[in-house]
């Protein structure tokens, strides 16, 4: 998450907390921009939205135009929720993304901090190493020295970068399970088909093929095709996901059905991350197990072939 982001995360949280206590809007901004407690940024952010309140604009258009960036989803989830009187779903929807990034990047925080440690061993050791090759590898030609270090540094490195990787993608952000979850969030919270599509569009901008897909999704739908018809001309879809989405149509439950499908994809997406947090450490002692055996292979068996002559 950018600073901006952060900022207009807590500023969603602090102004649902006031108004599920039932206080008017223009009275909790009030209280938002003058609380000395409260973050700076937060301050500002309740401060430039209660000037353009009192210029006669609506409250998403003062958050687009306050001197935060705020991304267009939001925006359209604001702006969606004003025309139908539903700003505290809302912000209880923004609140729980906010939860789920944090959730996200703590995990991926946790399952970096073993990869960082090990690259600062291996870099600690080759710097001893070359450091102090004067006093152990006189044997070893210097040529051989700095190409066996050179080789045994680009494999751990080759290594980690590879599990990097892996851990980017086991652990992050499944685009899939953020348009369902915002579909069945929404939903729940009385917003329409058409709004909830439109948002999930916006929550896929990170994954152009999804995003496509949803747009001509949405092109099919005002062509006049069904729910489940709509979605099954796009192979990013499963088709469990289609046939799910077929009997919501039929029986008017799109709200649980899409819930049911955010489940799914969550508990297959924690699955996945839990294998991965399992493979870390096999993995990286691996990388590290290569590291070593590469530097013995060139610099220490030579060292003591020689040495031994």
């Amino acid at each position: 998450m950018n600073n901006n982001e952060k900022t207009f995360f807590s500023f969603s949280v602090s102004l649902l907390e006031l108004l599920e206590s039932e206080i008017p809007l223009k009275n909790s901004l009030e209280v938002l921009s003058s609380e000395s407690s409260m973050n700076k940024k937060v301050r500002k952010m309740a401060q430039e939205i209660l000037e353009k309140l009192s210029e006669g604009f609506s409250f998403s258009s003062a958050i687009n135009l306050s001197s935060f960036s705020i991304k267009e989803r939001y925006l359209t989830l604001i702006s969606a929720s004003e025309s139908g009187g539903s700003l505290i779903q809302a912000l209880q929807f923004i609140k729980e993304i906010s939860t789920q990034k944090k959730d996200l990047e703590e995990r991926i925080k946790s399952v970096s901090i073993y990869p960082a440690i090990v690259v600062s061993i291996a870099l600690a050791a080759t710097f001893v190493l070359l450091h102090f090759r004067n006093q152990f590898l006189l044997t070893v030609p210097e040529r051989e020295l700095y190409s066996g270090v050179f080789t045994a540094v680009a494999v751990l490195f080759a290594g980690i970068g590879a599990v990097a990787l892996y851990i980017k993608n086991a652990m992050g952000e499944n685009i899939l399970y953020s348009v369902f979850f915002a579909f069945s969030f929404l939903s729940e919270a009385g917003f329409d088909f058409a709004n909830c599509l439109d948002i999930a569009i916006m929550y896929s901008s990170q994954n152009k093929e999804l995003n496509k897909a949803l747009l001509n999704v949405k092109l099919k739908l005002q062509e006049g095709e069904g729910i489940g018809e709509a979605f099954s001309h796009y192979k990013i879809f499963p088709k469990e996901i289609i046939a799910r989405l077929t009997l919501a149509e039929i029986h008017g439950n799109i709200d649980k059905v899409t819930k049911g499908i955010a489940k799914s994809i969550e508990k297959k997406d924690t699955a996945k991350r839990n294998l991965c947090m399992q493979l870390i450490e096999p993995l990286l002692i691996l990388c590290t197990g290569l590291y070593i055996l590469i530097l013995v292979e060139t610099i220490v068996l030579p060292f003591l072939t020689n040495y031994g002559g």
